[in-house]
């Protein structure tokens, strides 16, 4: 049988790694939902000027 590592080495090693998940994660999606905002906001503009807008008048 192996030993286990002490609790706190092996524990913070652990905790250390969900951080950097979880910012990992945060970040990811934090960009992400930057792109797409700007993304779908440059549809939107697109669309108000190639879309139904001109079909209009």
């Amino acid at each position: 049988m192996k030993a286990d590592p002490p609790l706190e080495e092996g524990g913070a090693m652990e905790f250390g790694y969900i951080v950097m998940y979880v910012l990992g994660a945060v970040v990811s999606v934090g960009l992400g939902g930057s792109l797409l905002a700007i993304v779908l906001r440059g549809v939107a503009e697109e669309n108000k000027f190639w879309g139904p807008g001109p079909l209009r008048h």
